[in-house]
């Protein structure tokens, strides 16, 4: 595995012409998705520096929560149905990715209340 990754144990970069690539590792399902998170944000950003500002536990508010019916979507690109990976065509969720904006939406299906979070980065040269 590459020296420069942080966290070999977690992933492994992959080197591609026109976009990003990575092997995540774990030991079971929920770590392998947690890590494939962390590979995918440390991609795009140095990971080791973000800090959390709140702690959120799904599910903590008594909800019979179902995690075989989550739904996560990027923009209009669904990467998982039913609690499982979805499979995607790449370069939508390349361009969903590219865009100023971003939409992620979890749909856990145990309701119909909504939240909306706005965030923002600010680049390294800012």
């Amino acid at each position: 595995m590459p020296s420069d990754t942080p966290h070999p144990d977690i992933y492994e970069p992959l080197s591609h012409t026109g976009d990003l690539g990575m092997v995540a590792y774990g030991q079971d399902l929920p770590e392998l998705f947690a890590h494939a998170a962390w590979a995918m944000f440390d991609l795009m950003s140095d990971a080791t520096t973000i800090r959390p500002q709140q702690t959120i536990t799904l599910g903590a508010s008594g909800v019979d929560l179902r995690p075989d019916l989550i739904e996560l979507r990027i923009g209009a690109v669904p990467v998982m149905l039913e609690g499982m990976p979805a499979r995607f065509d790449p370069a939508h969720l390349v361009q969903a990715l590219s865009s100023p904006e971003i939409e992620l939406l979890v749909d856990l299906h145990v309701g119909t209340s909504s939240a909306t979070i706005w965030t923002c980065t600010a680049p390294v040269e800012y």
